[in-house]
Order: structure tokens, then sequence, then C-alpha cells
């Protein structure tokens, strides 16, 4: 609350530069654009100019280095209370990764007597973060009473690109000081650092405290990792700081190890002590323990211990690193064993019957990324209690696939990659895993790799033997390579984990300010939106909300401008989506009959819909709802009706689905058919309809026109109605995976909208059918190429059933996943929602729906600059969740009202710069926006 105003210099102590301190969003680098100070003309003395002035901090919570300033001439103040903005984007300052900076205020010209005056609060906001300068004792200050100056700062937040450096520091405030050596015989206080994946240490920092009494040299040490504390038999580096080149706090002992290709990939340490040849003393820094994770560690009595663990607190010392990621940052481990159950010596000691011996084993593994390289093996080797046995040497080998196929899956080892030796000295025996570091090999893939283990011994009884699972876990199996150079393949996956890591892959840009046209977003059903939703979580409050008894079942919200449409099951309403008001509405024959599911599609001031269960198809003036032509049963009508109509506008046509299996083309300006249009299909195209947003249609169909009630799906040119592919039950992966005989016949169909990526050209898409072995209903997943080449399937959960029009979820594209909501059939199945890497179709997290099964509907998802990504989602109990799209942890939601006899399933969402809008069966609609 506002409650006092400062004189700038103060009449007191002359005090100066009031300032207030920021801290810069964590992960991102901040522009900063404006800087506001609340001002009290009424208080002026003189005609006072502003300056406003940026510093960096000092590393105890008070200005440091001035980074510059911007003054603002009095003609330019206001007269009354008011916030004055200060452009600073002249300065180009940029502060990165949770640093801090320090917004203040001067009078410039006070010495002509002119004083200003700026606000505060009452001092209870206990922000810690106000300060002022007393030149009569050149130093900073702060008021016991906490107050804090009403200023603010605008910024733009990007992403540090993978590329970037960053430093790394784990400390808070300092607080405590610690002297080496000490009464108790302590040494080497050190710091842990942990990275995600190869990164290249280039410099580092330590803070010593200048006590008046120090000497000596000081030694400082990288190590490596050793169960959380130094290896002291992996010194990555060292040095002698002589006593004459030692900084004190606030400045940090710094050095550069760029020249020394130190690239750690897991934890290392930097530590430092008294250098033993001189001797002296030396004061490091560290925090009071709040907010410590057992990273530091000192050497006391031959052993290493935690500093919680010797001194009762988890303190950090003032240590830091400046790291470069790699440009391969994002680092996992595979495996593909399960149930360990057998082994495999090598070479074999029962040859085939051709009298050859298997002399080598490897594991197929897929890249998970966009560029991928190998860095680590490991191998589960057995002891046998052979004493000739692991007396020579073995190679592991990395291969590329040879491109056939084996099984359906992409094929044998193909040409060598690389390869490292493995000696008698380096064998290790299960459960220790015997290391293989190939990252020196520099192997590189986007595809499948085969990695085993060869073994050059001639005789079994001098070779190795590898852990097999029990052929239940699935995967690609062992490849087996036998010594007349030829390959076959075992159902057993041996135990060979790898470490990969693989490029970044890139991130949408926000760009806010669109509108919520049509089903999931755009005519490419992404279902992903530009905007940002904000502080959701704080301030996301409803606007508005109306309950129509009408309801409505599978429809979708679509909202153009200030204008919110949605479809009911008997009409169409327009609300002003501000307030709630009534625009206008659309109900009855000829123009719109009952069981309404359409979503309609707004473009250039128009909304287009359909009829319901009546052959029609209408244009009207999205701002009074007056048609502009109708295609019904008494002027032109459809061939079928128009139940499940979204619909696609490219160029001059609209595109949409009637219940007869037809693809329908008409001129946007008139309503007549298009040239080649109808398009007969061999089912009902329900509501699949999308595009590549240029010139191709794609539409899957639920096969109950066709022979055999197989599902279809179509890729069709949209300007000649020509069927560019089109993908039956033979080309479709069902038969592969419904669990029951391998290549038998099943019935999939097709019912919610496909999506397309335009980054990174593919179709998204999800089947259902009856599995034909006893278990619930299932589908399939799929990832398909413009061409129609089928690039991952993966079995999927319940997308509804095929004999009922359920399920109409389209999958969301992320940047690098896609999502997908399933269904639940039943209660013990896993509902919910899932994220599947694009390029690979592996799962990256599952998202609980508390407790009951998905909407009928997919959700939406925002575009968040700062936070992470929102998807917003439905289920069929009454909740609505914001999700974070990262891990899929529900960050809040909301319940509806819930009376009897009510359906809540069927949630449509659309998101607009300001507002979220969702909807239910029971037919209501909830506008939520940021508030106060």
């Amino acid at each position: 609350d506002l409650a006092y105003f400062w004189e700038v210099p103060g009449a007191t102590y002359g005090d100066i530069y009031q300032n207030m301190r920021f801290t810069s969003v964590a992960g991102y680098n901040c522009t900063l654009y404006t800087a506001y100070v609340a001002v009290y003309p009424a208080a002026f003395t003189g005609t006072p100019d502003m300056e406003v002035l940026v510093w960096d901090d000092d590393g105890f919570g008070y200005p440091g280095t001035l980074r510059g300033s911007v003054t603002i001439p009095y003609a330019s103040l206001p007269t009354g209370l008011a916030y004055v903005a200060a452009d600073l984007t002249s300065l180009n300052l940029v502060y990165s990764d949770g640093a801090e900076y320090h917004i203040g205020v001067n009078c410039p010209n006070s010495g002509a007597g002119n004083v200003l005056a700026i606000l505060s609060d009452d001092g209870t906001s206990a922000t810690g973060r106000g300060s002022f300068y007393i030149p009569s004792y050149a130093g900073w200050y702060s008021w016991t009473g906490d107050y804090a100056f009403t200023m603010a700062v605008d910024f733009c937040a990007g992403d540090i690109p993978y590329s970037d450096c960053y430093d790394r520091e784990y400390n808070c405030a300092p607080y405590y000081i610690w002297n080496l050596p000490d009464a108790y015989g302590d040494d080497y206080f050190n710091m842990r650092f942990s990275v995600g994946g190869p990164e290249t240490l280039m410099t580092i920092g330590l803070a010593f405290y200048d006590a008046g009494d120090q000497s000596g040299d000081v030694d400082i040490f990288v190590w490596g990792s050793d169960a959380g504390f130094p290896d002291l038999t992996n010194v990555l580096y060292q040095t002698t700081v002589a006593y004459a080149d030692i900084v004190y706090y606030p400045d940090y002992v710094t050095l550069d190890l760029s020249a020394e290709n130190i690239v750690p990939r897991s934890d290392f340490h930097i530590g430092w002590s008294p250098n033993d040849v001189t001797g002296g003393l030396a004061y490091g820094i560290s925090d009071d323990g709040s907010c410590g994770t057992l990273r530091s560690s000192e050497y006391y009595g031959g052993s290493w211990g935690t500093m919680l663990g010797d001194w009762g607190a988890d303190v950090n010392f003032l240590i830091k690193a400046h790291l470069c990621k790699d440009e391969f940052s994002n680092c996992m481990t595979f495996e593909n064993v399960c149930n360990l159950a057998a082994y495999t010596t090598l070479p074999s000691g029962i040859p085939d019957g051709s009298g050859n011996n298997v002399l080598a084993i490897y594991e197929g593994y897929d890249s998970w990324g966009v560029g991928c390289r190998l860095e680590t093996v490991y191998l589960a080797l057995y002891d046998l209690g052979v004493a000739t046995m692991y007396t020579e040497n073995s190679e592991v080998r990395v291969y590329n696939s040879d491109g056939l196929t084996w099984n359906g899956l992409p094929g044998a080892p193909g040409t060598l990659l690389g390869s490292v030796t493995l000696t008698p000295a380096d064998y290790a025996f299960y459960p220790a895993m015997t290391v293989a570091d190939i990252a020196s090999q520099n192997i590189r893939f986007d595809d499948r790799i085969w990695v085993g283990i060869y073994s050059l011994a001639t005789d079994p009884a001098y070779g190795v033997a590898i852990l097999a699972d029990d052929a239940t876990c699935g995967g690609p199996g062992a490849a087996l390579w036998w010594d007349d150079e030829t390959s076959s393949f075992s159902i057993r996956n041996r135990y060979i984990d790898i470490d990969v890591c693989c490029t970044p892959p890139p991130e949408i840009t926000c760009t806010p300010g669109e509108d919520w046209p049509t089903t999931g977003h755009d005519f490419r059903r992404t279902g992903h939106s530009f905007n940002s939703t904000g502080d959701a979580r704080c301030k996301q409050d409803i606007l508005w909300w109306v309950n129509d008894a009408a309801g409505l079942n599978s429809n979708r919200p679509v909202i153009y401008g200030d204008i919110l449409v949605v479809a009911f099951n008997t009409k169409l309403v327009a609300y002003d989506i501000n307030t709630g008001a009534v625009l206008w509405t659309i109900s009855g024959m000829p123009t719109i009959g009952s069981a309404f599911r359409n979503t309609p599609t707004v473009a250039d001031g128009y909304v287009y819909f359909g009829g319901g269960n009546i052959p029609a198809f209408n244009k009207a003036d999205v701002n009074t709802g007056a048609l502009v032509w109708s295609r019904t049963i008494t002027t032109t009508p459809l061939t079928g009706n128009t139940q499940y109509t979204t619909s696609v506008i490219l160029g001059n046509g609209i595109y949409f689905t009637t219940v007869d299996g037809k693809l329908q083309g008409l001129d946007l300006a008139t309503g007549a058919d298009l040239p080649g249009y109808p398009v007969q299909l061999n089912g009902v195209g329900e509501e699949t309809i999308s595009s590549n947003g240029v010139d191709v249609l794609y539409v899957g169909t639920d096969g109950t026109l066709g022979a055999g009630g197989y599902g279809s799906l179509y890729a069709i040119d949209a300007a000649t109605g020509t069927i560019n592919w089109q993908l039956d039950e033979a080309d479709l992966a069902g038969h592969d995976l419904d669990n029951d005989t391998l290549g038998t016949v099943t019935k999939e169909v097709f019912r919610g909208p496909i999506a397309y990526d335009q980054d990174d050209p593919a179709l998204y898409v999800m089947s259902s059918f009856a599995s034909e072995v006893a278990g619930a209903p299932v589908g399939v997943r799929y990832r398909i190429a413009p061409d129609g080449t089928i690039k991952w399937a993966v079995n999927g959960v319940w997308q509804g059933t095929t004999s009922t029009a359920n399920g109409y979820q389209a999958p969301i594209l992320d940047a690098n996943n896609v999502i997908y909501q399933q269904l639940r059939y039943w209660t013990s199945e896993t509902g919910g929602v899932q994220a599947l890497d694009k390029l690979k179709g592996k799962l990256q997290w599952t998202g609980d729906m508390f407790y009951t099964e998905t909407s009928y509907i997919e959700g939406a998802m925002s575009c968040e600059p700062i936070a992470r990504d929102i998807l917003y989602a439905g289920n069929n109990n009454g909740n609505f969740m914001a999700k974070n799209c990262d891990n899929g942890v529900t960050e809040f939601g909301y319940q509806y009202y819930v009376g009897s006899g009510k359906s809540y399933r069927s949630t449509g969402i659309a998101i607009d710069p300001t507002h979220v809008v969702f909807t239910n069966r029971n037919g209501d609609v909830y506008v939520m926006s940021e508030q106060v």
C-alpha cells in the first residue's frame, strides 16, 4: 500500500540513489526495456530533473557497478501522482538466469536546491530490496522499516539458447567465513557441481574474505566426483594462486580454463586449500545453509564429509563455474533389458548346424532427438567361475542399420561406425557394469544403431558371458553375429545400456494476438495457440459463464476478435466475449436441425457452419448473424446430413464431410460445388478433416460404407479433388498391434481431427479398434509422412468404440512432443494425458486426469514466453485442469458446478490473447480471464 513519500536528496541525511533490487527470471535472458518510478509532485521543491540509474548487484544485496542511466527533465515529469516511465532500451542491458540488478533514482540538479519526491509502501511488505546511498558516509544503507519504493521494470525474457554459456553457483547470500587451516584439521573446502551432459568448463571463481591477517598462496583444484565427494585420483585441474594475486569479495579469484578442454559429463568439484609449501591462512565464504542441497564438503580426519555432517549446517561456499553447453546437451541412458534370466557366452560354445559360432551380440537403439551422439556403453558381464574366461580382449562395436527389415523392424547391423577395445583389466562382473567410453569415436546418428560386444577369443573357455532377459520384455531383441559374417536375431534382449546425448530440439516462439477461429486453432489442427495466458494460476478467474438448456456435444467454441461463437445441439449463438451479452442466435429449419455436432469456422468476418441432422451448410456475417448463403433442403441441398461438420478453408474453397461419406468442396463466395467435388469416401469422415494449410486435405473415415467396414486415411488435392494417396487396412498398423495373430485384419476407424506439423512435416492421427482377443478396445497412434509413409505406429488407449461415435480427440502438437488425451474403457486402465516424442513415438510423460477418463475432445495449449506452456484439458467428471506441458503435472484446476443428471464430457476449449473458454456437454460456457 502506498504510504510515504521520500525526498531525493533526503533533508536529514542527504541520502540519494533511492533504489530497489530486482531479480531476473531463472533460465532466461532478460532485456530491460522500461523502468517505472512513482513520483509525488506535491512534495517537489524547485524544478528537479529525475535520473534513473541501473546497477549490477554487489553480491551483498546492494548496488555495485553502475551500468548506465537516463535523465528525464523536469518539463517531462507529471504534475500529479503518477508513474514516470524511463526508456532503458538505449542501455542494451541484459540480465540472465536469476542475476540481480538495481533500479535507482537521483536528482541530478539538486545542487540548485531542487528536490524530487518518490513513493513507497508502509514497510510491511518485507521484501528486503530497498536501499539508499549517503554521500557523507560513502556507503549504502537500508531503512529498518524495510520500505519498498514504488518501482517496477518491464523486460523481455528470451530462452537462453543451448549453445550459450551460463554461470552455475548454488549459494544464497554470503553469511559465514571459513578459515583454513583451522583448529580442527579441516582441509579442501569445495562445492559439487552438476551438469546434464557434456559441457565445457570455461572459468571458475572462488570468493575469499579479507580478514586482515590472511597470508600465503592458495591451491585451487577441479576434481572428478566419486560417490558425491572429490575424487583425488581424478584431478582435472590444479594451480597455485600467489598471495599477491588473490582478490577479495565482492570480487572473485577467477581462473580461465578455456584452454584446458575440461568437458565434464557428470558431477565435478571445485575446491581450495592453503599451499603446502608457503603455508599461510585464507578465508572462504559461505551462505547461512538455508538453501543447501548437500553440495559442500571438506576433508577431515582422513576422509571426506559433508559440511552438514561435520558442522551441522548445509552451507554452500561462494564458488562458481562458467560453463558452455555442448552441441549435444540433452542426455539420457537407455536399456532394452528387463527380467534377467539367462546369459550368452561369446564365442558360443554350441555351433549351429553349419558349424558356425556366435562371436558378437548387438542391441538396437533408436535416436530420441534430432542429431544424437553415443557417449558411453555399459555391459553386464557374468562371472561363470571359469578361471580362463575374461583373459583375452573384446571389442565394443557400433554399427548403423543395414536398412532392411526384420519382422517389421529396422534391420541388422550394417556399416561399422566405431569401436573401442576392452582388455582383461577393463572387465567388471555384474552387478558392476563394464564401462566403455566411446565418446572419442564421435559416433553421430539420427536413425537406429546397433551396439554390442565382439569377443576376440577363439575358444569359449577364454571368452566372455553377457546377461540376457527372459524374452518377455519386447523391444528389438538382439542381433547375433556369426563367424561366417552373417546375422540372425534373438527375441531376448542383452543387458547393454548406452548413454546418448542429442541436440536440444527447438522451442516454439510465442507471437500473441491471434484468435481461435476453428477446430484445433488452425486448419492444420495443431491445438496450439501462440497466446500466453499469463499468471493463470494466481490471477485467472471466471469473467462470466452461462448455461444453455440446449446442451452441446462434440462441439468446440471458436473466437473471432471480441466475438465468441458456440454451437449448441440446436442452435448457433454469438456472445460478446468480454461481457457475455448475446449478439445473435441462428436456429431452426431449414438452416439448423438437431444433433448439431458442428464446430463452426470463422474467417474474414464470416462464420461457416453445417446443419446437424439435415443436409445443410451456411455462411453468415459473424457480426450480425445475417445469412449470406445457405445450401439447405429448400434450395440446393447437399447429398448428406452435416452432423459432424468440421471444416477447412484453403484458397477460395471451404471443405467438409457429410454423413453419406462425401468430401464436399464449396465456393466461399457462392456456396456452389467446386470442380471435382464432392469426392466419395469409403465411410463417414466425421470430424477428421485437416490440411497442410496450403493445398492438401487429409480425411479419415469409419469405413462404414466400404467392404468389410475398414476405415481409411486419405490425402486429397484440394484444387482438384484428386486422391493423392489412401491408406487402407492392409497399409495400416492395427493388424500388427492388436495383440492377436500377427497380420490378421483389424477394423480401425478414424473419428478425431488429424494434426499436421508444418515445421517437421508429418501427420499425427489416432485410430480405434475392438481388439480381436480378450481386452478393452484400443487404438493406434501414428506419425505419417506427407507422402503417406508410416514413420511410426504405437499402441494407444481407447479413443472411442468402433460402433459408437465417442472419441473425437485430436493430437496436440508441441515443439517436440505430440500430446494425446486418452479415454478409459475399464476403470483399471490408465486414463489421462500422454506425451510422445514426435520423432520416434516414445513416451515422454503421462499426466493424471483426477480419477476419471478424459474428455471426448482434445484440450488446448497456450504459449508461455517465461513459464512452461500450459495444456488446458477437461475430463468427464466436472474437472477442468491446466497441465505443465514439459512434464504433465497439473498446475491448477477448476471444478464445474455439479448437479444430478448432468454430463460434463466433451470439454471444448479455445484461447485468445486475454481469455480461455471452455464448454461441456451440459451446455455450460465458461469464459476465464486474468483478473486482480
